[in-house]
């Protein structure tokens, strides 16, 4: 009966083995397929430029490119050079009172998106504000967006509250003057 136990219990411990040293295989096969099949990561980390892009002009300073299918700002170059200094993200700030229609249909909000929300969203998701301390209103509910359910629609609500406490936290967090 010993016997028996113990061979079932090493083919047992044999096959483990075997399937953990096939799984830990096939990891490596599927991290290095994505490897080789990346593109340029310096450029275009989170999302790719489709027919779904919105390309979005801050006046002539900056770009972005909003991904109306995924719900997302495409993180290129133009992205990344934005949060490099103060004086951008402080003009960045300033188009969070502009009301231009960018998309008619965004995840967790029930109007159209507009400027001034893809301005305060790129500075919320580089984390240049925090929603509490900025807005004093907790939004920590998500179903099914990457965007704090209700958000949206309080900024649509209040911009020019929103848009006054978001200069506000900014001159407190880098200390300039109007």
């Amino acid at each position: 009966m010993k016997k028996i136990f113990l061979i079932i219990t090493c083919f047992i411990l044999i096959g483990c083995k075997c399937s953990n040293e096939q799984k830990s295989k096939n990891k490596n096969d599927i991290f290095e397929k994505s490897l080789s099949s990346t593109e340029d990561t310096s450029r275009i980390e989170v999302g790719n430029i489709t027919e779904d892009t919105i390309k979005i002009e801050f006046g002539n300073q900056f770009v972005l490119y909003w991904n109306s299918k995924e719900n997302i700002i495409i993180r290129d170059d133009n992205y990344y050079n934005i949060k490099k200094n103060k004086s951008n993200i402080i003009a960045l700030s300033k188009f969070i009172s502009n009301e231009d229609i960018i998309c008619k249909r965004v995840c967790s909000k029930e109007n159209a998106l507009k400027k001034g929300d893809v301005a305060f969203l790129y500075l919320e998701e580089n984390q240049i504000i925090a929603l509490f301390r900025c807005l004093q209103i907790q939004f920590d509910t998500y179903t099914y967006c990457k965007y704090p359910d209700g958000l949206l629609d309080y900024i649509e609500s209040n911009r020019a509250l929103v848009y006054q406490k978001v200069q506000n936290y900014l001159k407190s967090k880098y200390n300039y003057p109007d």
